[in-house]
């Protein structure tokens, strides 16, 4: 019995010893990620100064976003404990045009590693480049190896360097998709797939029902593709003075390409390691060591110029014009998902726009997949409501397919990148039917009981009986009819010319407004160049961005620890098992999905 007490008393003290010490690291965590972002902050409000014969260096290390995060926590790494310093396209436009025309900035030098980001963003941004340095002002670029997203950015340089070991692959566009539709049918797993009349192109759904891509989805795709390839070879052949042709035959001889073959082709200039490249650098700004160059970050830059953090509408203090970032999936007001917009998010951020009298037109940024019908439709009317008091020009993103076309229907322009995923104006439903799974494999058995014959079918467990598979059918008609109309009204077509351009089918940007979908190609800044000509504004009004996120003060007074340690320590699969989940499967507004 002493035995006994005095292992357990060992036991309790050594639990209680490991409980302070546990609160005592989770202590020390909590002031190291405080003091880290309170320097990050303290950055960003005393960005410093630039100086005469700066070069930006231009760092795509951790991707390219499509807008900064305000919110500390989600540029946070809990494995650096810092908080990452990521370049977002927005701010970065606005830093590149005043760096353009600042006499104090000499050039930049492109440091490419990493990640870059989608293929539109990508190209947007090499775009921007074109534009700065059609001043007179150089872009040196440097890689190790360069992918063919690096490589475009880079081929927009004056000055392009390769590690003399480095390779460039560029193996052309390709992709591969997952079918589980034998699996499911095995596991007795029945899918009941429900898709606008005629969606033969809606091809979201086909890895739960077949085996292999359908002849219209690999129709679709590869034309895209080869819109795509099509355009990126025009662009480096274009910048780097090369034959028609070039590229693509360069790719079908070398994958990868080595170095040497690349400066052979004019892909490349020189073949030089990092330290010599930033030695050419120096010396083309009058410096004898690469450390005598005025350096400062693009980051730094477009603090210092006051474009980031991108100010929100309270700066505005004349007439210009608003631009509001829609980015991620459409989901109703009741769900919780991260990456997501919703109805009352875009209700309250057009009220911003409409409660200042400065703001004369808006530029809508959509970058999504589409999500919940009924949801793209609430935002179709916030958007219609908006162009009957002030233009609205839509600049689309890397996608702005299915629902994130539907609210772009009503918009005075639409402005697309080449690659642009643009269309996919279609519906369907996915509800899967688990009850021969419990039952056959894990002996399981469901029995039903209701006031009603098929209420069993508004469930994943129950069967789904002819009148609610009618009743499914027509309702997901009635919604891809919605669609057909809100696009023709829209877009001046008539049901009949957009329902041959509809079906679910997925367009590049070019393609778009060859169709008539969208009206001419172009990017972000673009289309605020078109909402001020809309406006009658200058050509130099002033653009703000809509307030989508707290600022940090806000933050603040807002935050709540748990929560956000939790998100950011606990690892993201186990914070998706949650019943909410499963709400995909019953059988409301929310089964019908406009996602490509």
């Amino acid at each position: 019995m002493k035995t006994f007490l005095l292992r357990t008393l060992a036991s309790f003290t050594g639990t209680l010893m490991a409980l302070g010490l546990s609160g005592l690291l989770a202590f020390i965590l909590f002031i190291v990620l405080i003091v880290s972002l309170s320097r990050q902050v303290e950055k960003e409000f005393d960005p410093g100064k630039v100086e005469k014969g700066s070069v930006l260096h231009l760092k795509l290390s951790s991707g390219l976003l499509e807008h900064q995060p305000d919110d500390p926590f989600e540029r946070f790494d809990p494995g650096s404990f810092q908080v990452l310093e990521t370049l977002a396209l927005d701010s970065l436009l606005f830093a590149l045009e005043e760096a353009r025309d600042d006499a104090k900035v000499k050039g930049i030098f492109l440091d490419l590693k990493g990640p870059t980001g989608p293929l539109a963003r990508v190209m947007e941004m090499r775009h921007a480049l074109e534009r700065f340095r059609s001043s007179g002002k150089f872009i040196h670029a440097f890689a190790d190896d360069f992918d063919l997203r690096r490589y475009l950015l880079a081929s927009a340089c004056d000055v392009v360097h390769l590690a003399p070991q480095g390779d460039i692959t560029m193996d052309g566009i390709q992709g591969e998709m997952l079918f589980f539709g034998r699996m499911l049918k095995e596991w007795d797993v029945d899918v009941e797939i429900f898709r606008g009349r005629d969606n033969d192109y809606k091809s979201a759904v086909e890895p739960f029902f077949r085996e292999n891509m359908s002849e219209e989805s690999r129709e679709q795709t590869l034309a895209l593709m080869r819109v795509l390839w099509d355009e990126i070879c025009t662009s480096i052949e274009t910048s780097r003075g090369l034959n028609s042709g070039d590229v693509d035959a360069f790719v079908r001889r070398l994958m990868p390409s080595d170095g040497i073959a690349a400066r052979e082709l004019g892909l490349v200039d020189e073949l030089l390691y990092r330290d010599q490249s930033l030695q050419a650098l120096a010396a083309r700004v009058g410096e004898k060591e690469s450390d005598d160059i005025t350096w400062m970050s693009a980051l730094e830059y477009a603090r210092a110029m006051g474009v980031h953090p991108v100010p929100g509408l309270d700066d505005l203090d004349e007439p210009g014009i608003a631009v509001l970032l829609l980015e991620g999936a459409i989901v109703d007001d009741s769900a919780n998902q991260d990456d997501a917009f919703k109805p009352s998010d875009v209700r309250h951020w057009m009220k911003q726009v409409r409660d200042d009298p400065q703001v004369k037109a808006l530029v809508l940024r959509i970058d999504s997949p589409g999500g919940s019908a009924l949801a793209a439709e609430n935002m179709w009317r916030e958007v219609d409501r908006m162009t009957e008091e002030i233009p609205v020009v839509v600049s689309m993103g890397p996608a702005a397919a299915s629902g994130g076309y539907y609210i772009a229907a009503s918009s005075n322009l639409i402005l697309v990148n080449t690659t642009t995923l643009t269309g996919s104006i279609g519906v369907f439903g996915l509800m899967p039917r688990a009850d021969k799974l419990l039952e056959r494999h894990l002996h399981i058995t469901v029995d039903r009981i209701g006031t009603h014959p098929e209420l069993g079918s508004r469930g994943f467990l129950g069967p789904l009986g002819d009148m609610r598979r009618q009743d499914i059918t027509q309702q997901v008609d009635r919604i891809y009819d919605l669609f057909i109309r809100r696009v023709a009204d829209g877009r001046s077509l008539t049901p009949v010319q957009v329902h041959q351009l509809a079906r679910g089918r997925v367009w590049s940007g070019t393609d778009a407004v060859e169709k008539g979908l969208a009206d001419r190609l172009g990017g972000l800044w673009d289309a605020m160049d078109q909402a001020r000509r809309l406006a009658d504004l200058p050509g130099d009004a002033p653009a703000v961005f809509v307030r989508t996120e707290l600022d940090f003060a806000q933050w603040l007074e807002q935050i709540e620890i748990g929560s956000k340690v939790q998100q950011m320590f606990i690892p993201e699969p186990l914070r998706w098992i949650n019943t909410d989940r499963f709400d995909f499967y019953s059988y409301d507004s929310r089964v019908f999905d406009l996602s490509r």
